[in-house]
This record gives C-alpha cells, sequence and structure tokens, in this order.
C-alpha cells in the first residue's frame, strides 16, 4: 500500500504568526511581573506628620501667615513649619536660565544650580528634596543659633512679633527694580523682607525672614532677610546688638502689600490678584497642604539587582522611585533623619545627572562660568533626561573592597562608569552611597571613558 505524502508547508499562516506574538507577549508581561516580585518591597511613605489633612489652601492675608508661622516656630512644629514653605514653588517656578547667568562672573558648581524642572518634569521630585533638605537645615540653623545665645539645649521660644522689615526702604524704586529681576528669577508675585523678635529664657533676639507671595498666597521664601546685611552663617542676633529701632516703622501690613502691588506693576511686573475675601478663620490652628514627599524603600535579593533597578527606574525617566532603592531611612527614624538623608541622596543623583550632561565634576572646587564652553540656555538642553532611554548597562563589576562596584553604561553614544556602595540588610540589598570611594569615584561622579586615538584603549576622562 502506497504511503500517503505529508504536504509540508514552508510559511506560517498569519494565524499562527499571531498565536506566538501573543504567547511572546504572555511571556515578556509574565516575566516583567517576576522580576518586579524579585525586589522585596516595604513601603512607609508616610509619617504621622504626614497624614494630617490639610484644611485650607494657604494664607492670602499677611497678618494670617505671620500667625500661623508664630505657632509652628513657638510649637517647635518641623511639619508645620515646612508646610508654610515654598517648596513645590521653588521647586518648579524658576527661570533655571536667568539663575545660571548670574554665575558670569562666579564659580560654577554643582551644588549651585538646580536641575531645570521647569523645561523638564521629571526633575522636579529631585528638587523638591533638595528644596526640603535646605528648608530642614534653615529651621535647625535657627533653633541652634537660639540655643547657642541663651546657652540652654531645650527652649521654650515665645515669638513677640513680625514687623515688616525697613518698609521705607522695601518701597523704594532702585530697591523694587531689584526685587523684580529676583521674582523674575523665581516666578514669585513678590517678596517682602520680615524680622521676628523672639523671646529666650528672658532675653529678646532677633531673626529675618523672606516671605514670597505666589498665587496669591505668602510662603517663606528664606529663613534669612537680605536687608539685615549679616553674614549668611547668621541666622539670629541679640536685639540688644542691634538697632532695632531702626529697622522697623509703624505701617500697616495692607496698605504695605497694596503700595508694594502698585509699584511692581509699574515696573512690569504682572501677575493677578484675586480678589475673593479668602479669610481664615483660626489661622494658627490651619492645617495646611502636605508639599514635600518621601521616597517608598524597596529592596534587591543581589547587588546587581538592586544597581539594575536604580538604573532602569532613571531609563523609565522616574527618578523618585529610583531612590526607593538606596538607603534613605529605617522605619524608627525620626522626620527630620528621613528628609534629611533622601535630600543627600537627591544631590548625589542631581550630581550623576550633570555628570551625564558632560559637566566637569565641580562640588567643593568650582570652575569659573566664563570657562564654560556654552551659554544658559544650551546648558538647559544638555540636562535634558529625554535621551535616558538610550542608556544601557554594559556591565556591573565584581564587588572590590567589601561592597563598592563600579558600573559601566552606555549613554547617549559615550561611556561612562558610576560607583555604588551597597549593603546587605535582613530584607535584602540597598544602595548607601552612589559612590566607590576606594576606587576612586565620589558622590554621584560620573566618569566618561574616552578610547585613545593610538592604542585603541579606553582612558577615564
Amino acid at each position: 500500500m502506497r504511503a500517503k505524502r505529508i504536504k509540508r508547508r514552508k510559511f506560517l499562516t498569519i494565524k499562527e504568526i499571531g498565536c506566538i506574538l501573543i504567547c511572546l507577549t504572555v511571556l515578556f508581561l509574565a516575566k516583567d511581573i517576576y522580576d518586579r516580585f524579585c525586589f522585596e518591597s516595604h513601603t512607609t511613605t508616610e509619617k504621622n506628620e504626614m497624614k494630617r489633612q490639610e484644611t485650607v489652601s494657604g494664607f492670602y492675608s499677611l497678618g494670617e501667615f505671620e500667625s500661623y508661622l508664630t505657632k509652628a516656630l513657638e510649637d517647635q512644629n518641623l511639619d508645620s513649619f515646612l508646610r508654610v514653605c515654598a517648596i513645590d514653588e521653588r521647586s518648579r517656578k524658576y527661570s533655571f536660565t536667568y539663575i545660571m547667568q548670574s554665575y558670569s562672573s562666579e564659580k560654577f558648581t554643582y551644588n549651585g544650580a538646580y536641575l531645570p524642572a521647569g523645561s523638564y518634569e521629571e526633575y522636579q521630585p529631585v528638587n523638591s528634596m533638595l528644596f526640603t533638605s535646605e528648608f530642614i537645615d534653615q529651621y535647625n540653623q535657627l533653633m541652634d543659633q537660639l540655643c547657642q545665645e541663651s546657652g540652654k539645649k531645650n527652649i521654650e521660644i515665645k515669638i513677640k512679633n513680625i514687623k515688616i522689615l525697613q518698609p521705607e526702604k522695601q518701597l523704594e524704586r532702585d530697591y523694587l527694580k531689584t526685587l523684580t529681576h529676583k521674582c523674575n528669577r523665581w516666578y514669585a508675585d513678590f517678596m517682602i523682607d520680615l524680622i521676628a523678635t523672639v523671646r529666650v529664657a528672658g532675653n529678646d533676639y532677633v531673626f529675618g525672614i523672606t516671605v514670597a507671595r505666589y498665587d496669591n498666597y505668602y510662603k517663606i521664601f528664606k529663613l534669612q532677610a537680605n536687608l539685615l546685611e549679616w553674614d549668611d552663617d547668621v541666622y539670629v542676633m541679640n536685639k540688644k546688638d542691634v538697632d532695632y529701632s531702626s529697622l522697623i516703622s509703624k505701617v500697616d501690613e495692607d496698605e504695605f502689600v497694596q503700595q508694594m502691588d502698585n509699584l511692581l506693576a509699574d515696573d512690569g511686573l504682572e501677575y493677578e490678584v484675586d480678589q475673593v475675601d479668602h479669610t481664615v478663620s483660626d489661622p494658627e490652628n490651619a492645617i495646611l497642604p502636605l508639599n514635600y514627599m518621601l521616597v517608598d524603600s524597596e529592596y534587591g535579593e543581589t547587588p546587581n539587582q538592586v544597581i539594575t533597578q536604580f538604573l532602569m527606574e532613571l531609563i523609565r525617566h522616574n527618578p523618585k522611585k529610583a531612590l526607593n532603592y538606596c538607603q534613605i531611612y529605617e522605619d524608627s527614624d525620626t522626620l527630620e533623619d528621613m528628609l534629611l538623608s533622601q535630600g543627600d541622596f537627591a544631590k548625589q543623583l542631581s550630581y550623576l545627572y550633570k555628570g551625564l550632561a558632560d559637566l566637569p565634576y565641580a562640588v567643593t572646587i568650582g570652575v569659573n562660568y566664563n570657562y564654560l564652553d556654552f551659554t544658559s540656555n544650551e546648558l538647559v538642553d544638555m540636562l535634558s533626561p529625554d535621551e535616558m532611554h538610550t542608556m544601557s548597562i554594559h556591565s556591573i563589576g565584581e564587588a572590590a573592597y567589601g561592597n563598592e562596584y563600579v558600573v559601566l553604561v552606555d549613554y547617549n553614544t559615550n561611556s561612562y562608569r558610576m560607583g555604588f556602595t551597597l549593603k546587605e540588610t535582613e530584607k535584602g540589598w540597598k544602595i548607601v552611597s552612589l559612590s566607590a570611594y576606594r576606587i576612586g569615584i565620589s558622590q554621584g561622579e560620573v566618569v566618561k571613558i574616552e578610547e585613545s586615538s593610538e592604542t585603541g584603549e579606553e582612558d577615564d576622562k
């Protein structure tokens, strides 16, 4: 009996190709889910202070702002203090180009310029962490210097009054011209210098406050006042050591604000003034919206996994989630400790972005801005994260000197070395520093690798 010949097809049918593609998609998704579960996640993003629900959006009245700030400082409540600081506003609303132009006669450093979040929104969380840490430092400087002046470790403070500092000076044309430039840099409606008198252990002290108005809300811009002309590291002075009577005048705050509004409008500073009555009945006990953040905490099962996931989040344009893999806090840490540690890692990450933009690593020693071969507008373009998707991990070196790792990445047609210092905890691996000091890579430093034209070997630059 003759065997039946089986006809062989050379090509797959469309239906079969579709089935294969579906299977591959399912496998890809399954792998992605598996990879995510390989990283143990432990989330603790809110301390009790952060869970308080807002009761007001902000303060339209300078007097209400002062009442709220008085209570926050007297209670020494860091959460309340931070909520009235211009964290969100300064993180987003500033002219990066304008500020960089001010470096024309100064030194450029990594710490001297925040990331251009106004142009690239994904940088905003990093800037927010940096400004949060900066405001905490100002708060601590104020409290520490009050302790030093009073000779006591633990103090009770009583804010006696907050007044407009040299109101006549602040309404002078030359002063307002300078103020207009500063407001344009930071997209503020306007700024006012205040002076506060505080009593500690029976003695009176004074300190300055710069208040900025954003979208009709008053926020702390800085816990110092330029008009006082004190040294940068001085936050508090004994009232006996200043000519206090020359610093204040009897003035109606609402009338002063109206005058400043009118004069700045004449100078071309434009902003809308809300005419609706937004009076807050009990500003001392109001709760403002939460304006700072804490990252989550995630762990890797191996050193390679935690480094890979950190870099993958940068590639996915999610720097906030990348910081989840850093050893920022323990559950027992205070809110202050958490936020300061987070700010330190945000600073290291900002260094990394600047290194990938091929900016010289200038942290402790600045570079003359005039000698840099780019304009401030070009610098904004250089710091664009749009090409982060081109980054790929070339290799992760073996651990050296304990838990220090050197990672080689390819980015935007170039190759770079990065350093990571890791720590193994009970829950998994964490990044404790974006550095490998004993291998010669400082915090956040990115080392560009150049190929020698003569030997074909790679040289670090």
